[in-house]
């Protein structure tokens, strides 16, 4: 792996941020699909999650107290487990 820092060029318009999104997407299809297609199930997964979370967490503006046990309802609900408690 290269120590090199990705920066913009000249004839990279876009910038860094779409330089390492266009290189993760190129390594992603370099990969059989059915492991590219569990890597982006995984990452949809934990990206529902963290929705999940932050709306249980705007809904007691913040205050619920324990971040972990929102985030493990959170998870519970995107798994289709009911928990009792929670916020």
């Amino acid at each position: 792996m290269s120590s090199k820092p990705i920066t913009a060029s000249k004839h990279d318009p876009a910038g860094p941020a779409e330089t390492i999104v266009s290189k993760s997407v190129a390594n992603l299809r370099s990969i059989p699909t059915n492991q590219a297609q569990s890597v982006a199930n995984r990452l949809n997964r934990q990206k529902l999650i963290t929705i999940s979370a932050y709306y249980r967490a705007t809904r007691c503006g913040f205050k619920c107290g324990d971040e972990v046990q929102g985030w493990l309802d959170a998870e519970a609900e995107i798994n289709g487990v009911s928990q009792p408690g929670g916020f």
